[in-house]
């Protein structure tokens, strides 16, 4: 007698940036943004870690909403791979 089976297999169609905005205190708005369309968004944590989640795969652009007193930034053409985190490391604010 046969016994049917299911198979799943989770394919990856989506990828993450990551990195630390400093200082971290007061937190700042973080977005990927593709185009004219903002696709994520996310506030910075305590330490100013932050993730941009369920990207689909392309290139986007990281613009920093700075807390008063430091400039807005912007980090240009950021590859994001489906199954991974792309990691732009530490992300010094400037004064203003």
């Amino acid at each position: 007698m046969l016994k049917p089976t299911a198979r799943v297999h989770v394919l990856a169609t989506t990828g993450s940036i990551t990195g630390v905005v400093s200082p971290a205190n007061p937190a700042s708005n973080v977005s990927a943004v593709a185009g004219a369309d903002t696709v994520a968004s996310t506030v910075s944590g305590e330490a100013g870690a932050f993730t941009l989640a369920l990207l689909p795969a392309g290139l986007y652009d990281v613009h920093i909403d700075a807390p008063g007193g430091f400039r807005d930034t912007t980090i240009a053409g950021v590859s994001v791979t489906a199954g991974q985190a792309h990691d732009i490391g530490v992300v010094t604010l400037s004064p203003q």
